[in-house]
């Protein structure tokens, strides 16, 4: 293969991967009813995994600007929003060593104006 077509195999640049639209409707489709029963799914587990469990979500509420992307965060939202309300209560459950470190990693999902709305009940 010669470099020329190389670069030109594939999506163009900018454009949408439409496999991955399909495949986010799709999951949403499937796990709709699963996400906005998130509130009570969280209840299993205890309050100092909470926080830990908690960080993939926030990841997802913050990736993707399109209409099933926005859907799920909506969705997901309004189903934990109570538990993020808690983030100061569930911060103070773990161990103080792994504290900063969780925290740490919440932090490169967020952006200022995220970790501000989330956090804002952490300073004392």
């Amino acid at each position: 293969m010669d470099k020329q077509n190389s670069r030109n195999s594939g999506r163009k640049i900018g454009s949408r991967n439409k496999l991955s639209t399909k495949a986010k409707e799709n999951l949403l489709e499937l796990f709709e009813d699963d996400i906005k029963q998130l509130h009570k799914s969280i209840n299993y587990v205890s309050p100092d995994e909470r926080f830990v469990r908690l960080k993939p979500i926030i990841k997802l509420l913050c990736t993707g600007n399109d209409e099933v992307s926005n859907n799920t965060r909506n969705l997901i939202y309004e189903s934990l929003k109570v538990e993020f309300t808690k983030t100061k209560f569930y911060l103070n459950q773990l161990p103080s060593d792994k504290r900063a470190s969780e925290l740490r990693q919440y932090m490169t999902y967020l952006n200022k104006e995220q970790i501000e709305n989330i956090f804002g009940t952490i300073r004392r």
